[in-house]
């Protein structure tokens, strides 16, 4: 019986954390805890296997509500190369921004309106525990399209649906923060085009004033004749050509 205990606890485990070491760590742990004699480590690492495909069952069966027939061929689709684009689409939703730019923010927009439009947004994966979804989905970033394909379908589903899951979040992230990347460079832009429009328009009116004022000299003057202060104003102030 405790035996059957430990197996049960470990599959719930292994739904959290799919890392065989630690596992067995956190088995070992248990047995210390409820002061049980550990079995051999043999046979505690053939628990942690077993109890690690049937973690891997359990994610299939599930996700089995979302992986229709019509679904499951659109998963399949991204491991095979598009020929409009000249790669996988599993690739093209892969590359990352590498500048906040117009074309990226834009490329980024494409990825998030596909997902969305694959429905992606829709899925609900409640059912699967935070950690497992996040290590599918890192699984779903890094492994190579053949390697996927290689997979069972017990296997790679759950990985392509946990990457597209994740795929639209961190995309959308990515857009929101490219915008505000863009925006901010604009702002510093305009802040410094202000500024420089200000100084300029500052110079212009200096230099009214002192033209006022060399004018203002003339005109107030006593010894300058009223004949002789166009003259004499044009003497100070250089006629325009």
């Amino acid at each position: 019986m405790d035996f059957y205990a430990l197996q049960t606890w470990l599959e719930e485990r292994a739904l959290e954390h799919d890392k065989p070491t630690l596992l067995l760590q956190l088995a070992s742990d248990k047995l210390r805890r409820e002061q049980i004699v550990r079995p051999g480590i043999t046979r505690l690492e053939r628990l942690v296997a077993t109890a690690r495909q049937q973690a891997h069952d359990e994610t299939f069966r599930r996700l089995t509500p979302l992986l229709t027939d019509e679904r499951s061929t659109m998963l399949d689709s991204l491991l095979t190369p598009d020929v409009t684009m000249g790669r996988t689409v599993l690739h093209w939703l892969r590359r990352e921004a590498t500048a906040p730019s117009a074309a990226q923010m834009v490329e980024t927009l494409k990825k998030v309106t596909w997902l969305l439009h694959a429905g992606v947004a829709t899925w609900d994966l409640a059912p699967l525990n935070p950690n497992r979804v996040k290590w599918l989905a890192q699984i779903g970033w890094k492994a190579p399209a053949q390697q996927l394909q290689r997979m069972t379908p017990l296997r790679r589903y759950p990985i392509l649906v946990t990457f597209l899951h994740q795929a639209l979040l961190h995309h959308t992230d990515v857009a929101v923060e490219l915008y505000d990347q863009c925006l901010w460079e604009y702002h510093g832009a305009a802040k410094k085009e202000l500024k420089e429009w200000r100084q300029s328009l500052a110079r212009s009116t200096n230099d009214k004033l002192r033209l006022f004022r060399e004018l203002g000299q003339v005109l107030l003057d006593p010894e300058i004749a009223d004949a002789a202060v166009r003259a004499e104003s044009f003497a100070r102030v250089p006629e325009p050509v």
